[in-house]
């Protein structure tokens, strides 16, 4: 476990998932961990033992359920990013490093969905803060994050290029 990246953690009940995330992070402090919480309070909960993200099934339920009827052209699009199989879409994270060729170039020179074919989606920096839809002006730099959309091998051309010696 010491060596492990991430924890899932789907047990039973809140109890054993509070636990085992407690013990967890005792043994690997930078391990990712992401719960499972069945009742709506056991989220705080799980979040004070350790977790970095917590799941209620019961809630994504529901709230896929009222989408289904509001919008389901959601649905249908939101499946087929994460549907398997031959010409589905995919979501990336890729970041941008110190020593990427890309660093200190705006999206408009990068032309990143003349290159690869992507939709930059959101680009997200270091601290949290998110942008939808960036704007061509946008300056990549150590630390950002760009969340991108399209197919497994155009999100690899991607990292290839923010990253060409795979660093």
């Amino acid at each position: 476990m010491k060596e492990a990246k991430g924890l899932v953690s789907t047990l039973g009940n809140d109890a054993e998932n509070v636990f085992t995330v407690l013990t967890a992070r005792e043994i690997n402090k930078n391990l990712q961990i992401v719960a499972r919480a069945i009742e709506p309070s056991a989220a705080q909960k799980l979040r004070k033992a350790g977790a970095d993200s917590t799941i209620n099934p019961n809630e994504l339920g529901g709230n896929r359920m009222a989408v289904l009827i509001l919008r389901p052209q959601i649905i249908s699009f939101l499946d087929a990013i994460t549907r398997i199989g031959e010409d589905t879409l995919d979501l990336g994270e890729i970041e941008v490093t110190k020593s990427s060729p890309l660093a200190g170039k705006n999206l408009l020179e990068v032309r990143i969905p003349e290159k690869t074919g992507l939709i930059v989606l959101a680009t997200k920096e270091s601290d949290g803060s998110t942008t939808y839809n960036p704007s061509s002006s946008t300056v990549l730099h150590e630390g950002l994050s760009m969340l991108v959309l399209g197919r497994q091998e155009q999100i690899l051309k991607l990292q290839r290029m923010v990253s060409p010696g795979g660093n």
